[in-house]
């Protein structure tokens, strides 16, 4: 071959040689970029896994993870009602519900709930005056419960008186004074007893409206036990209700009562039975009680507008054979004792009770 030829052979020989060793240099440097960004972008990946593995819980159990925590050891009166709302929260949540509370104000070291009162306007311009009464005290109704849809599509189906769901609401309120008052029933009649009542309607509708928004959307359902009857002194009409609004029951006052067989004769102890059986008696007036395990009058005594007036109970007047068989209720005289019977179309006080 000419010396010409052989020289430009070996000219296009070299440059192939080092275009050769360039390509693969830079096909291992594309390989290598893509493995690290793979690596980076798996420990990203494991990363926001392990966060939302440790947030989903709190997202699940309710809990707003942008809503700052209440301050502690405040007065009653001196928080809002979503801040109670998110307390009752924290409370319900607990492993030890009462030294949660404490933390908050709601009662001392020992679990004794503290005398305080929490007050605010209804849209009518009504101060309205309450107290907690108890902690973990209610049973939450289905809809507040957070159970599953199946049990809340059973509850439903089995009527007003659904599952008990096991679930407590961390505060329970009552008030301390009479905001209105109305009539047990609009006709004398007992027939279905709280169930049917009008006092019922009238707090779960008249009432309700009448609360402000930002308590009347925090407040939660929960179920009440109740004659749900009338005359009767067959514990098997005992029944439960699921109310937002309700007053407190004979027995969630007294506790279990004989108050009949004490002033009449033995054989009326069935009908103590029967309103012993509403309910359990809530903490605050549990604390309130004498040495001779009853509250004294002042203690349930309440005012309207400046005057002293009766409050109803949710418990109806279990007997038919007294009074003429005229349908009466049980309420909180206007001195404060606790053992009157008030004929239903009469007017006295309503003090409800609600929980968060």
């Amino acid at each position: 071959m000419p010396e010409p030829c052989k020289e430009r052979a070996r000219q296009l020989n070299e440059p192939k040689g080092v275009f050769q060793n360039t390509n693969v240099a830079q096909r291992n440097y594309e390989t290598v970029k893509k493995n690290v960004k793979t690596f980076f972008k798996n420990v990203l990946t494991y990363v926001m896994c392990g966060v939302l593995a440790l947030l989903a819980p709190l997202a699940l159990s309710g809990c707003d993870l942008f809503t700052p925590t209440p301050e502690k050891g405040k007065a009653l009166d001196d928080y809002k009602f979503e801040e109670l709302a998110q307390i009752s929260q924290l409370i319900q949540k607990s492993d030890n519900p009462y030294k949660t509370a404490a933390e908050y104000g709601i009662c001392d070291e020992n679990g004794v709930i503290n005398d305080q009162i929490k007050r605010f306007k209804l849209k009518d311009d009504t101060v309205c005056e309450v107290r907690v009464i108890g902690i973990m005290a209610d049973t939450l109704s289905p809809e507040d419960a957070d159970v599953d849809a199946a049990s809340s599509a059973d509850a439903a189906a089995t009527s007003d008186s659904a599952a008990d769901t096991g679930k407590k609401a961390g505060l329970t309120f009552m008030c301390a004074e009479v905001p209105a008052q109305t009539q047990y029933n609009v006709e004398s009649t007992v027939n279905g007893g709280w169930e049917a009542s009008n006092l019922r309607s009238y707090l779960n509708t008249t009432m309700m409206d009448n609360l402000p928004d930002y308590l009347k959307e925090k407040i939660v359902s929960v179920s009440k036990l109740s004659n749900n009857f009338g005359m009767t002194k067959n514990t098997e009409n005992i029944t439960a209700t699921q109310d937002k609004l309700w007053e407190p029951s004979v027995a969630e006052v007294n506790g279990v009562i004989h108050w009949n067989e004490q002033e009449y004769y033995g054989s009326m102890a069935p009908y103590d039975t029967m309103l012993s059986s509403e309910g359990t008696q809530y903490q605050w007036f549990k604390q309130q009680m004498d040495a001779n395990g009853t509250i004294p009058n002042d203690k349930l005594q309440m005012t309207f507008k400046g005057a002293s007036t009766g409050w109803w109970y949710r418990s109806v007047f279990p007997l038919s054979t007294m009074y003429g068989g005229q349908p009466m209720a049980q309420y909180v005289m206007n001195s404060g004792y606790p053992q009157g019977r008030l004929f239903v179309t009469d007017t006295t006080g309503v003090a409800f009770g609600f929980c968060l």
